[in-house]
């Protein structure tokens, strides 16, 4: 195993673009989506905890037009009957990036966002130039705190520097329902099978204190995409970005600037403290 290493554990101390709140209109509903920094199209994907935008996102947005969209079901964003998948929704989320004049991104998701995120890649294979991938929960175990009865804590630490949409976050009462629902099993078969024809390089995350998915899914992303490099963040729960914003900008730059060269090998790297 390869290893890296940052020296230290607080947030990025950049100064990032203001936040803008606008809407889309993709498969006859209005999407809400936030935006920031300009430049090459960063499109941010989020989990079950809601639309949100941490220090990591902020200062990607320093190098790139950051979008966040938020999920059909989610927040103040309506779902359909066609949402009830997490491939569902991908299909409206490549809707309303086409509405937005977006034909070409770069394509990060959390957790469930990143299961939405690997499904836009294999249907819409011209979209994303590259993907990141942050504690996808595509492949977990089966008493996972997903779709079970185990509570779980999903940050290792107490969050900070977190800009976070209270509509979305704390007042949906169906959003844990909604989350178990669009995760689906434990195991996609198909899912899993179509992995196997993603040609873009993609980087997946993981934090070695995660309660909802084993370090151990690291893996079957790389036996299953061609081009995948997986890293362990130590010390990081489920919200990977929240506990380590520092590593987990780090990597993600360094990914999004090199792209392929990035690639060095397909051995797991630790991002230590």
């Amino acid at each position: 195993m390869s290893t890296a290493s940052v020296s230290h554990t607080t947030a990025p101390t950049v100064t990032t673009p203001a936040i803008k709140f606008s809407t889309v209109k993709a498969d006859g509903i209005d999407i809400r989506c936030l935006e920031a920094g300009s430049g090459k199209p960063l499109v941010y994907l989020h989990g079950s905890s809601g639309l949100r935008l941490s220090a990591t996102h902020r200062a990607l947005a320093s190098n790139h037009r950051l979008i966040a969209l938020e999920l059909p079901g989610f927040g103040k964003t309506a779902a359909k009957t066609a949402h009830g998948t997490a491939r569902g929704i991908a299909a409206t989320m490549a809707a309303a990036l086409h509405a937005m004049g977006v034909e070409g991104c770069d394509l990060m998701g959390h957790s469930l966002g990143a299961n939405v995120a690997l499904w836009l890649a294999i249907d819409h294979p011209t979209l994303a130039r590259s993907l990141i991938l942050v504690a996808p929960t595509a492949i977990r175990p089966e008493d996972s705190g997903i779709g079970g009865a185990r509570p779980f804590v999903v940050t290792a630490h107490k969050p900070e520097h977190l800009w976070i949409d209270e509509s979305s976050a704390t007042s949906n009462p169906s959003m844990r329902e909604l989350s178990q629902k669009l995760s689906g099993p434990p195991r996609d078969a198909e899912l899993e099978k179509a992995m196997a024809g993603i040609a873009i390089p993609v980087l997946a995350l993981f934090g070695t204190r995660c309660m909802v998915v084993s370090t151990d899914a690291a893996r079957e992303y790389n036996r299953g995409i061609p081009k995948c490099f997986t890293t362990m963040v130590y010390d990081a729960g489920h919200e990977i970005d929240l506990d380590r914003p520092d590593a987990v900008t780090s990597v993600v730059g360094n990914f999004l600037e090199h792209g392929e060269t990035f690639i060095v090998n397909r051995d797991s790297a630790m991002i230590n403290p």
